[in-house]
């Protein structure tokens, strides 16, 4: 395990997945999901989820990533 607390392929399997993660997702049903509004005790667990959404969407979905300030 080394370094990386939990093997090297998850890792970076890790790594690859919260590059693409943000702080909210609007879904195509109109859905706010963060974080928080899940039933998850890790944050980990949002990165799966956001990344399995992001990976079911149809070939044809315009992806749109938004930073805002409040």
């Amino acid at each position: 395990m080394g370094e990386f607390g939990v093997g090297r392929e998850r890792f970076l399997r890790r790594k690859s997945c919260e590059s693409l993660t943000r702080d909210a997702l609007l879904t195509l049903d109109g859905k706010w999901i963060t974080p928080e509004s899940l039933a998850y005790e890790e944050y980990g667990e949002y990165i799966e989820f956001f990344n399995t959404y992001i990976d079911q969407l149809s070939p044809n979905a315009v992806l749109v990533n938004i930073t805002f300030h409040s």
